[in-house]
């Protein structure tokens, strides 16, 4: 990392990065200055607000977290005598979103604070005392957004990564998909079920006993996946609250995930789960 620093007059710099934009350096009148340009002790706090707000969007952004809107605003103290350095920073981070979680946005400040942003850790082991809050506005998703409270959705899924399949020609389908497509098994709790994966996804194979049990279509159900089995049962209050057809209530099952199911407008049957190997898979650390 390099900058330049080109003197103009007085005490005016023109600060110049290697990857190209200018910074104006300037003192107060004083000293010489004609305050056209920012003070080497402001451009420390925005750079330390810059690094950590761009950690916490990220972490955000990664846990599939929609923020609307972040404004980081960074006041400190300084000795009240030279060299005047900070002996007190505070960061306060003003976040909008649909359904952003107290958990979630703390847990980024923290990881920002302990883990990743040089600039403020920087001023901490300098012996600053750096500290942070936070405040959240509530919205509505943008894209079809009403005045409908059901419109306002639970925490973010991960996504769509789950898909579960009824198979008739049960150990073919199971070597097809492992062989010719390469996924490995993750769980096979039996002899007629198994689970496979690529790394970030779950392909569900059940063997079906009957001809009658291949309806219209092989396909099951198809799974949303959350991060958290608290947010299986957040999703299913929504879904109540919006009266969506529920075929089963929230359940844990044997290898530790826990769902529910429900059906769409045409039928088909959705499941919401919490799947420890991909929630994992998909961790903000």
């Amino acid at each position: 990392m390099k900058t330049d620093l080109q003197w103009r007059d007085g005490v005016h710099f023109v600060a110049k990065s290697s990857h190209g934009p200018e910074v104006n350096i300037d003192g107060p009148p004083d000293i010489g200055g004609r305050n056209q340009g920012l003070r080497p002790m402001e451009l420390m706090l925005m750079g330390i607000g810059g690094c950590t707000a761009v950690d916490v969007l990220h972490i955000l952004h990664k846990s599939r977290c929609i923020v609307d809107s972040c404004r980081t605003t960074i006041s400190a103290e300084r000795a009240e005598t030279d060299p005047r350095v900070f002996e007190k920073i505070h960061i306060h981070f003003a976040l909008s979103g649909p359904s952003l979680l107290e958990s979630k946005v703390s847990r980024a400040i923290e990881l920002s604070a302990e883990k990743y942003c040089s600039a403020s850790i920087l001023m901490k082991r300098a012996g600053v005392e750096v500290t942070h809050d936070w405040s959240i506005e509530q919205t509505s998703i943008k894209a079809g957004a009403s005045s409908d409270p059901s419109t306002v959705l639970p925490v973010p899924m991960i996504g769509l990564h789950h898909v579960a399949l009824t198979a008739r020609n049960y150990e073919e389908t199971r070597s097809f998909y492992i062989e010719r497509m390469g996924m490995a098994v993750e769980w096979e709790p039996d002899s007629d079920n198994v689970y496979l994966t690529s790394g970030t996804d779950n392909l569900a194979i059940h063997r079906a006993e009957r001809l009658d049990e291949i309806r219209d279509s092989s396909l099951d159900h198809i799974g949303f996946v959350v991060s958290k089995p608290e947010h299986v049962d957040e999703w299913f209050e929504h879904f109540k609250q919006s009266e969506i057809e529920i075929e089963t209530s929230p359940k844990t099952h044997r290898d530790g995930a826990r769902s529910f199911y429900a059906l769409d407008p045409d039928g088909n049957k959705l499941q919401v789960i919490f799947h420890p190997p991909l929630a994992e898979a998909f961790s903000v650390e």
